[in-house]
């Protein structure tokens, strides 16, 4: 068992959202409005590190071109815990960097023009001073005011039929840090240590009961074919560090090690749908191995891609199951490939 010290969400989101093509391009379509129903359409992730004037390094959290034919799309996406007053800076700051880049100075043209990306932020824990949108004001030189706003999705107001009916597929996994914040809670308070353990016992059951709910929404998602089997295993993948993550920080008032249920129950869903594939294929053992080929193949380019986004070794060796000696393996070429 992989001992998870410190959970980290932004790696976690930003690998659900290099999944399936599909499910990114439904996710959007819902977050934006933005319908790429019957166009060929091609997803590329943008850098997501911007340096200052001053030399600065900041990074964003998720930057999307969609490129539909002559449709130019640009999104950028911040994902938050807790409420953070500077946040709206920030996506400012970003926005800016971003238009820049895509900055198009044309001679004839009169004016210059700045177009910011398409602006979320998806909150994950309740709080209830958090409004619909980020909002600051910008006073000219001339005093004119204009507000700038970014929208806000607050993912403790949606359950999983609210998710599944808005095509918020992706968002699913993380369901099960709704938990969280009511088990700090019990933690912190001042009940006898009988009665938190109870409570806390009662909350582990409540989210056994929702992680449950959540494999069947995945399982579902696979057997339709809007997910491949490396998709499903990285969503499961999200789900128990998740849950390993919590059951960990609160082990102390655990009467049974309900991990290792969540662990038997992804594994079975897994198992099936592996061996399900093989049937549809007619070749069972052959493509058993190819999956697991391609999952090895799909590990090391989501190692990659986090190697690129600056992750740290231990945690990409977390994420993606890949042992540490073939993460930094990956590394060396990368390394060597840009001195070449």
């Amino acid at each position: 068992m992989i001992l998870i010290e410190k959970l980290d969400l932004d790696g976690m989101f930003k690998m659900a959202f290099r999944l399936s093509n599909t499910l990114v391009l439904m996710m959007l379509g819902s977050l934006f409005e933005d319908d790429y129903t019957g166009k060929e359409v091609a997803v590329e992730y943008g850098n997501t590190e911007f340096i200052s004037d001053r030399l600065e390094r900041f990074h964003s959290d998720l930057e999307i071109t969609i490129n539909a034919g002559n449709l130019i799309r640009n999104y950028h996406i911040e994902f938050q815990t807790q409420n953070d007053r500077s946040m709206v800076i920030r996506m400012f700051r970003y926005g800016f960097e971003k238009s820049l880049e895509f900055l198009n100075v044309v001679e004839e043209k009169p004016r210059i023009r700045l177009e910011f990306p398409k602006q979320l932020v998806i909150f994950l824990e309740e709080n209830k001073a958090i409004g619909p949108f980020l909002e600051m004001d910008l006073v000219l030189p001339n005093d004119d005011t204009i507000t700038y706003q970014v929208p806000v999705l607050k993912l403790w107001e949606y359950d999983l039929n609210n998710l599944k009916t808005r095509n918020l597929y992706l968002l699913v996994p993380f369901k099960v840090f709704d938990f969280r914040k009511d088990i700090e809670s019990i933690v912190s308070g001042s009940r006898p240590e009988p009665e938190k353990k109870r409570l806390i016992t009662a909350e582990f059951e409540r989210m056994l009961a929702t992680i449950r709910e959540i494999t069947l929404i995945v399982g579902e998602l696979y057997f339709k074919k809007e997910i491949n089997t490396y998709d499903l295993e990285q969503m499961l993948l999200i789900i128990n560090n998740l849950t390993e993550y919590l059951y960990q920080r609160y082990s102390d008032y655990q009467e049974k090690p309900l991990n290792e249920e969540v662990g038997k129950m992804l594994t079975t869903l897994i198992n099936p749908a592996i061996l399900e594939q093989g049937r549809e294929e007619g070749v069972k053992e052959g493509v058993k191995e190819g999956i697991k080929e391609g999952i090895k193949e799909g590990k090391a380019d989501d190692a990659r891609n986090m190697l690129r986004e600056g992750l740290k070794i231990d945690l990409i060796v977390k994420i993606t199951g890949l042992p540490e000696a073939e993460v930094l393996k990956l590394k060396e070429a990368m390394d060597e490939k840009m001195l070449s």
